[in-house]
């Protein structure tokens, strides 16, 4: 099995990824209001989790990456989803 590595990743404010996105999209769009507010209840319409939040512990995982596709994809490689859950 493959090792995992962790990363501790930059989490930036709240505040800076409004600024940042408010700068952004008011470059395409005419009007543009970002508000920052309190997560809806992800177990109501239209959403209907299971638990409120994101569901426990996000993460994100690198599954096989860009040696596998390049020069050509290798289409006898894959990689099942199973063993990841676990993680």
């Amino acid at each position: 099995m493959s090792k995992i590595e962790e990363y501790k990743l930059f989490q930036p404010k709240l505040e800076e990824i409004a600024t940042v996105l408010r700068d952004g999209l008011s470059e395409t769009f005419f009007y543009v209001e970002v508000d920052i507010v309190d997560c809806p209840d992800l177990r109501e319409k239209p959403y209907m989790l299971s638990s409120p939040g994101l569901c426990g512990s996000p993460c994100i995982a690198d599954v096989g990456g860009v040696e596998y596709l390049i020069p050509l994809a290798q289409k006898e490689k894959s990689n099942s989803r199973f063993p990841l859950i676990k993680i």
